[in-house]
């Protein structure tokens, strides 16, 4: 059987770098764009013309990966990568890969999310599939991180309706 796993932080030393992230890369089967931080420390969505993202869903998803916890071991068989929704999204897979680099272009977490487990999510806590980017060990993870993986979910909505109600009464 399964050696007893005691729960452990998947990126330890994620909560005290957090104010070091500069940009999050999501990378999925169907697309990849950054969100990042320009040099006044605003968060922007370069690839939509440097729009503003939404500083709280940026905040959720670094804290959240901060905060995840492996809880259990799982296989590290690569044949069933795609089955735990864990599969690297460049080859084709269906996992997430979240990347959270600092200004130098460091890689300071990399993760690739993959579906929720069955029966494993806690009071206020879901259970995912993850693996490191670069290895085939997989486990169960628990948190709050859910990634957004659609590019305009970052967008910063109040500003969206500001640019809106000004085009309205420009016109």
């Amino acid at each position: 059987g399964e050696v007893d796993f005691a729960t452990v932080r998947m990126f330890p030393s994620l909560k005290a770098e957090m104010g070091k992230v500069t940009a999050i890369q999501i990378e999925t089967k169907g697309a990849s764009f950054n969100v990042t931080r320009d040099a006044e420390g605003r968060w922007i969505v370069p690839d939509k013309a440097n729009y503003p993202a939404d500083g709280n869903t940026v905040l959720k998803t670094i804290l959240g990966l901060s905060e995840l916890d492996l809880v259990e071991r799982r296989t590290s068989r690569s044949d069933w990568h795609e089955k735990l929704g864990v599969g690297l999204p460049k080859a084709g897979g269906a996992g997430t890969l979240v990347t959270m680099k600092n200004a130098k272009g460091e890689v300071l977490a990399s993760v690739i999310v993959g579906s929720g487990v069955e029966g494993a999510s806690a009071v206020g806590q879901q259970a995912v599939y993850v693996r490191h980017a670069n290895q085939p060990q997989t486990y169960v993870a628990r948190g709050n991180f859910a990634p957004p993986t659609g590019e305009s979910q970052w967008l910063d909505k109040a500003f969206i309706d500001l640019a809106r109600t000004r085009v309205k009464t420009a016109a």
